[in-house]
């Protein structure tokens, strides 16, 4: 499962806010706004690679590790 689709599943069944999400995405260096972060995980903005690769490894910090992102 892409980034987008973990993202967007994790906030439709309430496992992590968006807000949750956007802040570990950040606490690992993405430079993307909160409101940049929504847009691209609900298909509206494509974020560039590096920022995709923080979003990937920041759902990947705060899963429990039997989850794959």
């Amino acid at each position: 499962m892409d980034a987008r689709s973990r993202a967007r599943n994790l906030v439709a069944t309430s496992e992590m806010s968006l807000d949750e999400i956007w802040l570990s995405y950040f606490s690992v260096g993405g430079n993307a706004g909160l409101f940049e972060v929504e847009a691209f995980i609900y298909g509206v903005v494509v974020l560039g690679q590096i920022d995709l690769m923080l979003l990937k490894c920041a759902l990947t910090a705060a899963l429990p590790p039997d989850v794959i992102v």
